[in-house]
């Protein structure tokens, strides 16, 4: 129930066809400008990836955490080392989704997102990365001696249709967190190409009267000089979010 919400809340913030409306002169350049197709396609993978995370998310604290917080032959206290901070990160990173989606066509107000958030980011996954090790044990420990909570388990992975066990679903905040840090990096890598590979002045006059010919967004033939500024405007705020999601990976 909590996943239909959260994708219906996705849809509100999203065209017919699940992309945002969008008047920024970068948008219109991919198809002809290599280094912003790769840089677009970064993007959209954050976005499409972090939707899937999420959903991951949501199956560890509905589909396992939940019913068995209902047990009362389950201790909580084995639950909160198994699970530690599952549902605070469930809940953090569907509103994360909900910004990313709503930013990923502004690469300066996409890299905030981050920065903003850094704090957050921080606390839940220092506390998370460190007590995953001490979650391995407790389910091999349930595994070999505690048969009862096992089966639980089992019955859980079986009404989520998952093929694989929980001990994978806990290592996805593992695997996220330092995936940021390399999305973040390639959008600085092809946000560094593009400034580039713009074309000179004749040029970009010409790939205007391409894209206008297109298009409807785009009105004025100042919109290169807009797009480089842009793109010269977002490199910092992109490197400043990439340091902190270092720091918290390395953290």
């Amino acid at each position: 129930m909590n996943g239909a919400r959260l994708a219906l809340s996705v849809d509100r913030l999203s065209g017919s066809d699940g992309t945002l409306n969008d008047t920024n002169p970068w948008t219109l350049y991919p198809t002809a400008n290599p280094a912003l197709k790769r840089l677009r396609c970064v993007i959209d993978e954050l976005v499409n990836t972090e939707k899937s995370y999420v959903q991951s998310l949501l199956d560890i604290d509905q589909g396992y955490l939940a019913p068995l917080t209902q047990d009362p032959d389950v201790e909580s206290s084995i639950l909160d080392i198994i699970f530690g901070r599952i549902s605070e990160l469930r809940q953090f990173h569907e509103h994360l989704l909900l910004s990313l989606h709503l930013h990923r066509n502004d690469l300066i107000q996409l890299a905030r997102v981050f920065l903003n958030n850094a704090r957050q980011f921080e606390y839940l996954y220092v506390d998370f990365c460190i007590n995953y090790c001490k979650s391995i044990r407790t389910l091999q420990d349930a595994k070999q001696s505690r048969a009862s909570l096992w089966k639980k388990l089992i019955v859980c992975q079986q009404n989520l249709g998952h093929q694989l066990p929980v001990e994978t679903y806990l290592l996805k905040p593992v695997q996220r967190v330092l995936k940021y840090q390399l999305l973040l990096q390639e959008c600085v890598k092809h946000c560094m190409s593009a400034i580039h590979s713009l074309p000179s002045s004749g040029q970009t006059s010409a790939c205007l009267e391409r894209a206008v010919s297109t298009s409807n967004d785009l009105h004025s033939p100042d919109s290169d000089f807009d797009l480089l500024q842009q793109l010269n405007e977002a490199v910092p705020v992109l490197g400043q979010a990439l340091e902190r999601m270092i720091k918290v990976s390395y953290s």
